[in-house]
C-alpha cells in the first residue's frame, strides 16, 4: 500500500486538527506495529524502545519507525537518535546479515557486494564444524587444523615360532580368542610406514561457494 505524503501550509486546507493528526498518530502506531511484525517473522529480536527498558549490546529497537541498534552495552534514558554514542542508525538488511554472517551460494559469481556490504569467500577448500568449548581442537572461532590426507602411521604386534603355544579359546557364546604362551612367542614387529601424502582420506562431500560479510 503506498503513502500520498501532504503538504502542509499555513492557513491552506488541510487543515491542523483532532481529526488530520490522529490520523497521522495512526499511522504512526501501524507502521511501528507493521514493522515490529515483520522483523518478529524473519526471527530478529528487535522491540520498540522504551527509556525504562534495560539493553545490550546489540540489540536492536525501534524508535519513531527507525531501527537502532546497541554498539556499546550502555544505555541511558536519552533516545537512540539523540544517544549516538550508544546506539547506531541501522536497518533491517542489516540486522538481518550482520558482520560475520555467512552465506551459501551454490554458483561461480561474484558476491564481494552482495546486498550493499562486503563480503569475502570463505572456508575454500575446508569443511564446517561447531564450536566446542570443552575440546581444544574445536574451541576458537576459526581456528583451522585436520588434513585429508592418510597421516603416518605404522603397527606394532608380535608373533610365535610354532603352533605348539597358540590356539584358539572358547571365549562367551559362540566368540573366540587367540590364546598363546609366553615361550612360543618371538620377538615383536611392527609394520612400515602407511600414508605417504597421496592417499585420500576424505568425507562425503559436495561443493558449494561460502562468503562471510566482512563489512
Amino acid at each position: 500500500m503506498s503513502y500520498t505524503k501532504t503538504t502542509w501550509q499555513n492557513d491552506q486546507a488541510p487543515a491542523i486538527n483532532a481529526t488530520n493528526l490522529n490520523h497521522i498518530e495512526t499511522g504512526i502506531f501501524n507502521n511501528d506495529a507493521m514493522l515490529t511484525s515483520i522483523l518478529t517473522t524473519l526471527g530478529i529480536n528487535t522491540t520498540t524502545w522504551v527509556s525504562t527498558d534495560v539493553y545490550v549490546e546489540g540489540q536492536s529497537v525501534v524508535y519513531q519507525n527507525e531501527l537502532y541498534k546497541n554498539i556499546t552495552g550502555d544505555y541511558t534514558t536519552t533516545d537512540p537518535a539523540t544517544d549516538t554514542t550508544n546506539w547506531m542508525h541501522t536497518t533491517m538488511l542489516d540486522i538481518q546479515y550482520p558482520v560475520g554472517k555467512t552465506e551459501i551460494f551454490y554458483d561461480d559469481l561474484d558476491h564481494s557486494n552482495y546486498l550493499g556490504f562486503t563480503w569475502e569467500k570463505y572456508a575454500a577448500g575446508r569443511c564446517l564444524v561447531g564450536k566446542d568449548d570443552n575440546d581444544t581442537d574445536f574451541d576458537t572461532l576459526g581456528e583451522t587444523g585436520g588434513s585429508k590426507e592418510m597421516q603416518k602411521h605404522n603397527h606394532e604386534g608380535i608373533f610365535w615360532s610354532d603352533n605348539l603355544g597358540a590356539g584358539l579359546t572358547t571365549y562367551g557364546n559362540a566368540t573366540y580368542r587367540l590364546s598363546f604362551t609366553q615361550a612360543a612367542c618371538s620377538n615383536a614387529f611392527h609394520t612400515g610406514e602407511t600414508g605417504t601424502g597421496t592417499s585420500g582420506n576424505l568425507q562425503p562431500y559436495i561443493v558449494v561457494n561460502i562468503w562471510k560479510r566482512v563489512s
